[in-house]
């Protein structure tokens, strides 16, 4: 399976990475990375099907928790597209808004 990173995923995770790094300190903002890149690879990439199906943000958008944040993503064909990487405190609806809206 090929994993494709949205614009808006790279974005989440690039705030995400800084977000992190001025709270806690680069090292822990780097082991956050670490571990949503590892799921992508050895989890949603070999076992595309375990995320949650979230049906409220639209057709086949799947969530996967990677705690403190959320992978959102879509399964199409072999390929994953990462939709979003939020927070899993964080209102959801607006973020995912046009997800359910391009569905």
């Amino acid at each position: 399976m090929s994993i494709h990173l949205t614009r808006e995923a790279s974005d989440d995770i690039d705030r995400l990475w800084f977000q992190s790094a001025a709270d806690f300190g680069v090292p822990r903002a780097e082991a956050r990375l670490k571990r949503i890149y590892s799921t992508l690879r050895e989890t949603i990439g070999v076992f595309p099907a375990s995320g949650r199906l979230r049906p409220e943000f639209g057709r086949g958008v799947r969530s996967f928790p990677v705690l403190p944040h959320v992978l959102f993503y879509r399964v199409e064909g072999r390929r994953v597209t990462i939709l979003r990487v939020l927070h899993s405190r964080r209102d959801l609806n607006g973020p995912l808004m046009s997800l359910m809206l391009s569905a």
